[in-house]
């Protein structure tokens, strides 16, 4: 499927401007410390683990020019990689961002770069959308700056209970805040 329409797919589910507010929201998980990235990320991994070569990576960001000063060598180093894999698009306007998406098939050896990805959003070095797509189970799930994931799916859907267990299991520990919207 092209990109376009899978983006016009994307948006039918999520309210770019308040993803709270999309009827296909489900809910989120959330941290208030960064360093438990790696907890939440490992259970992102874990739980979609052989499940990646079927997902669609939707992504408009750039990297956070007013942060970029403090960015560390390592975080620096994960933008340059994901610049050069085409994941990331250096200095994308704001307008950009919210309508222009590229689309790449993620493939199941690509979690060292989903994993730089998803510690970019975690630490605030980015700006913009990113947004993993499993078509078949009408299913997206969202990393975000406050250390978490949030899910969208429609109702009475696969994607829909895979969402709810994906957050059920996050929930198990006990550092993240998960809200269930349904």
């Amino acid at each position: 499927m092209e990109c376009d329409s899978l983006v016009k797919l994307l948006m039918q589910s999520v309210n770019i401007d308040s993803y709270s507010t999309s009827s296909d929201f489900i809910g989120y998980s959330e941290s208030c410390s960064l360093q438990n990235g790696k907890e939440v990320l490992d259970v992102f991994l874990d739980f979609f683990e052989g499940e990646f070569d079927k997902c669609i990576l939707l992504c408009s960001v750039t990297q956070n020019i007013i942060k970029e000063e403090f960015f560390t060598n390592d975080e620096k180093e994960n933008i340059n990689h994901l610049i050069r894999i085409g994941w990331i698009k250096p200095d994308k306007e704001a307008e950009e961002i919210q309508k222009e998406f590229d689309c790449y098939n993620v493939e199941n050896n690509d979690i060292d770069s989903l994993h730089k990805l998803c510690n970019l959003v975690f630490n605030g070095c980015t700006y913009g959308h990113v947004f993993f797509m499993w078509k078949e189970h009408e299913l997206i799930v969202y990393p975000h700056d406050d250390v978490g994931f949030g899910v969208f799916a429609p109702l009475k859907t696969i994607g829909e209970s895979i969402g709810l267990d994906f957050l059920k299991e996050i929930k198990k520990n006990r550092l993240f805040e998960v809200s269930i919207v349904r």
